[in-house]
C-alpha cells in the first residue's frame, strides 16, 4: 500500500526530468541556430 502512494510521485519526477531534458535540447538547438544565423548574416 505504501508503494502505491509513491508511484504517482515517481511518474511526476520522470515527467519533469523529461521536460527538463527537452528544454535543454531545445535550448541547445536554438543556440546552434542563432550561431548559424550569425555566421551567414
Amino acid at each position: 500500500m505504501r508503494f502505491c502512494g509513491k508511484i504517482p510521485k515517481l511518474a511526476n519526477t520522470i515527467r519533469r526530468s523529461k521536460v527538463l531534458t527537452w528544454l535543454e535540447k531545445g535550448g541547445e538547438i536554438l543556440a546552434a541556430f542563432f550561431v548559424f544565423l550569425q555566421e551567414f548574416s
